[in-house]
């Protein structure tokens, strides 16, 4: 009879310890607004004949490709979650139309030189790049890390060139995909013990 009772005792007489379990990776989307209105923006004269330029506070214009329609831009930088790996970007924008049969200055290539040229030729318009462009008006470059902080930085095209159609974003917001690790959870476990014999 104790030879049973022993081996219940045993049984219950079970160690309760701390194990690390993880749970499979998710996947979180952080979004951020371009603080730009673009529909605000304004057509000026270029300084070229015949070609126009858009004016939009805040954006910069596109160093290149040199042909293409001289579109601005903008650069967000969306934080990264901890020990996040970058899946895609993607965007939302609400689109209006800033004009019709636009001759848009094209963007000129960049002259590098020790003495200044006498006379910078101007560069045509590319036909491949210039019916329409941008392909898309995201490109996002991964995670970067500066300053112990990680983001992605996306630049933004918040403007559409189609066959002289020149439209802009009124409302433009990237989504970042992160395929997030979940952090380590301790849980409480009973490991198995053998019993007597």
């Amino acid at each position: 009879m104790h030879a049973i009772a022993d081996r219940v005792k045993a049984l219950f007489a079970v160690g309760i310890v701390l194990t690390e379990s993880v749970v499979f990776s998710a996947v979180e989307t952080v979004t951020s607004t371009l603080p730009v209105d673009c529909s605000t923006a304004r057509i000026v004269p270029s300084g070229y004949d015949g070609y126009v330029a858009i004016d939009c506070a805040g954006l910069d214009a596109i160093p290149e490709p040199a042909g293409a329609p001289q579109l601005l831009t903008e650069v967000l930088c969306v934080d990264a979650p901890k020990g996040a790996k970058f899946l895609r970007a993607t965007y939302e924008a609400d689109w209006v139309t800033l004009g019709e049969n636009v001759k848009l200055v094209p963007i000129q290539p960049l002259i590098i030189s020790e003495e200044p040229p006498k006379e910078i030729p101007f560069a045509e318009p590319n036909p491949a790049l210039y019916a329409s462009y941008p392909e898309s008006p995201i490109a996002a470059f991964g995670i970067q890390r500066m300053a112990g902080k990680a983001f992605v930085p996306v630049r933004v095209i918040p403007f559409r060139y189609t066959n002289g159609k020149l439209e802009a974003a009124k409302r433009f917001v990237v989504k970042v995909e992160f395929d997030v690790p979940p952090p380590r959870v301790k849980t409480m476990s009973s490991p198995a013990h053998e019993i007597p014999a």
